[in-house]
């Protein structure tokens, strides 16, 4: 519940940085009470009590619902969720690791992304929290955050309607709708497109498509007195196959279509799986393009330098 509260927090700032935190936390809050209820379930269903306390079980237990998938998987199972609720689970979760562990931050979409997370854990929470998430301790006072939203009361009682009470505090004012989300996500897709377009643009300016060569924009340069001609800036081809990006072009249009598609969608699973399949598409041509566009202006820069310092000599040298 601490990170669930604190997720909220963060999500409020509106920053890459607040959503960022509020994903990983929320999606940890996520994992470990559906492990909870699923050590909580087979603990007490197992009446091999020396495979209980030898730590046998356990490490079973841990070994069958160690990847995220399973226990969304046990969620549906004791129908607790829907299947298309698993999905936004599963999805959101794929995205949760993408910001922990590949820095891939899509700052466009975090902030909803963060919120859609919410209100799907929020809607789980109060299906898990029950008796046998708290036990209450006679030795250790209760903890903060159940008293303060009267969750749990000084005699550890625990109040089911305050579950409700808390979780709803949560996410009302935190509301993403399911259009909304759709929008922002077909946003971030034709940004995406768009930037794309530009590198396969800037490359074509300086590269032919019959012979790959390199031209700079121009190489003209005023001489008041001198006629000296300018050194070649022109790159010999590694290649004699020509450079082009009609295939490119073509998914970008289909990449469009599916994207102006994706932002009428009015339901939050459906736009999730629309947006994960064009992003895997997408991706490899943003990669391809980015690496040419960047080796290119490398490459101009290096040819400017060159040149530069050429000229330099050679006006020396009639000095």
């Amino acid at each position: 519940m601490e990170q669930i509260e604190e997720a909220t927090i963060q999500i409020d700032k509106k920053t890459t940085t607040g959503s960022r935190l509020a994903l990983i936390l929320i999606d940890n809050a996520l994992e470990l009470s559906i492990w909870e209820k699923i050590n909580s379930k087979y603990s007490i269903d197992n009446e091999d009590y020396e495979e209980v306390i030898s730590g046998k079980f356990r490490a079973q237990l841990l070994k069958d619902y160690e990847y995220f998938n399973n226990k969304t998987n046990f969620l549906v199972s004791e129908g607790m969720i829907t299947q298309k609720e698993k999905e936004i689970y599963d999805t959101c979760h794929f995205f949760r690791n993408e910001v922990y562990h590949q820095n891939i931050i899509r700052e466009l979409i975090i902030n909803d992304l963060a919120k859609i997370y919410l209100k799907a854990c929020c809607n789980v929470i109060v299906k898990l929290f029950d008796s046998s998430f708290y036990i209450f301790d006679y030795m250790k006072p209760v903890p903060e955050i159940l008293t303060k939203y009267e969750i749990v009361n000084s005699y550890g009682i625990l109040k089911d309607d305050k579950i409700d009470k808390a979780v709803n505090t949560f996410f009302n004012t935190r509301v993403c709708s399911p259009l909304q989300f759709s929008q922002t996500l077909a946003l971030d897709i034709n940004k995406r497109i768009e930037k794309v377009r530009e590198d396969i643009n800037y490359v074509e300016h300086y590269i032919e498509p019959a012979s790959t060569n390199i031209e700079p924009a121009s190489t003209n340069i005023e001489q008041a007195s001198t006629n000296i001609e300018p050194a070649s800036t022109n790159i010999e081809p590694a290649s004699t196959t020509p450079l082009t990006f009609e295939k490119e072009k073509s998914s970008l249009e289909s990449f469009s279509r599916r994207a102006n598609q994706l932002k009428r969608k009015n339901d939050t699973s459906n736009a999730l799986t629309r947006y994960y399949n064009i992003d895997k598409d997408l991706i490899p041509i943003e990669f391809s393009t980015n690496f040419i566009s960047d080796m290119l202006s490398r490459e101009m820069e290096f040819r400017y330098e060159q040149y530069r310092d050429e000229r330099y000599l050679e006006m020396n040298d009639l000095q």
